[in-house]
């Protein structure tokens, strides 16, 4: 167990750097759709290497279900994450993190909605911890965009930063007046609102939870969960090149040197937490590993804190608060929901612990049991089905 949770803290960094180059990418007005087909390009290329190592079989041998719901999995994907990178260019790293983590509460639901799961106390307390959530760490954006009397901005990115008095009357100003950060390319050249952006995180976020349904769905239909990975990764690549394309109307912006260094940092950043993810399920439970792991943007928050790039006030430590209940009440759930899974049979056989999770939702047990006795490389490339929900 204590290897599982340094294994997780190692994800829960790696995914907190993540957040970090991301509002950095964010904030340098490159092409945002270039830059998540650099990362998942990168991601992809890193993946079908060791997967073509240590196991190929899962390159050819795809099954029906994983070729339906593969498409799905990684369009939606895509576009959540898409969204929250373009909604960091006005939100500072902490509350992007913060909402988009929060997809969970989503997950619940639609859980609820659409696949006949019960909502208990523990849900629905986590559920309504989530939205607390949410709406503090508005509160918190709201508050640090209000400029002082007598102050305004000066058009800077983040939250909160230098403003400059204004202009004595009759001094001709030099540039428009500017209360909110510039507009993201393909934007059309609109300024937008605090709220905007904000709004742009939660349906990033709800985004993110469809996938979580869709990809539980799909689990249960017998799909791979490392060939669905790995679908996740091309759609980043093909969305991300769409993105850029289409929206910013930008079939260069792959060649700024920024793009691709910002876009190869994150995609490492992203396998590597996979990587870690998935061999710190080896080693622990995923009712343990899942919550650790979630808990990044608290990373994300100290780490942004430290660089300089934000600061932190009431409403948004206690929006890390709540959101750290929620994640901690919706673990709780999960882990009673896999305690009555196994009182009532729906246990399936397995070699070791370290890839029980493999056996979620109708996996392929026998490839677990080759994983199980198969060396730890060959486990870590076998992606258990609990990384989807973290992804």
């Amino acid at each position: 167990m204590a290897g599982g949770i340094s294994f997780a803290l190692g994800a829960l960094l790696c995914a907190a750097l993540n957040d970090i180059v991301f509002k950095k990418a964010a904030a340098a007005n490159i092409s945002i759709g270039w830059f998540a087909s650099t990362i998942g390009t990168t991601w992809g290329i890193v993946q079908v290497c060791g997967l073509g190592v240590f196991m190929p079989s899962l390159l050819s041998d795809w099954s029906e279900p994983t070729k339906l719901y593969g498409p799905w999995v990684a369009l939606i994907l895509a576009a959540a994450n898409l969204l929250m990178i373009e909604a960091l260019v006005g939100i500072p790293a902490s509350a992007g993190s913060t909402v988009y983590r929060l997809n969970s509460v989503g997950v619940v639901l639609g859980g609820w909605m659409l696949l006949g799961e019960p909502l208990t106390a523990l849900k629905m307390g986590g559920v309504t911890s989530g939205v607390i959530a949410v709406l503090l760490m508005y509160l918190a954006g709201a508050r640090a965009a209000a400029p002082p009397g007598g102050y305004r901005p000066t058009g800077a990115r983040d939250v909160g930063e230098t403003k400059t008095p204004l202009r004595e009357e009759g001094e001709e100003a030099d540039e428009e007046l500017q209360t909110l950060p510039p507009p993201s390319p393909g934007s059309g050249g609109a300024a937008r609102s605090t709220g905007y952006y904000y709004m742009l995180a939660v349906v990033a976020s709800t985004l993110r939870a469809a996938y979580g349904v869709i990809s539980k769905r799909a689990l249960q239909s017998g799909a791979n969960s490392t060939q669905l990975v790995l679908c996740g990764a091309m759609g980043w690549a093909v969305v991300g090149a769409a993105w850029g394309l289409l929206r910013e109307g930008n079939p260069w912006g792959w060649r700024n040197p920024t793009v691709l260094r910002y876009g190869t940092i994150n995609g490492m950043l992203q396998m590597a937490n996979i990587g870690l993810l998935n061999l710190a399920l080896m080693q622990g439970s995923a009712s343990i590993v899942v919550p650790v792991a979630n808990c990044s943007f608290a990373m994300t928050l100290t780490i942004s804190v430290l660089c300089g790039m934000e600061s932190v006030d009431k409403f948004k430590a206690a929006a890390i608060g709540m959101a750290v209940v929620c994640i901690g009440l919706l673990a709780r759930a999960a882990m009673e929901a896999a305690a009555q899974d196994a009182e009532g049979g729906h246990n399936h056989r397995h070699g070791g612990r370290g890839l029980a999770e493999l056996l979620m939702g109708g996996g392929d047990g026998d490839a677990g049991e080759a994983a199980a006795e198969g060396s730890w490389q060959e486990g870590a490339w076998l992606l258990a089905p609990a990384l989807l929900q973290m992804i």
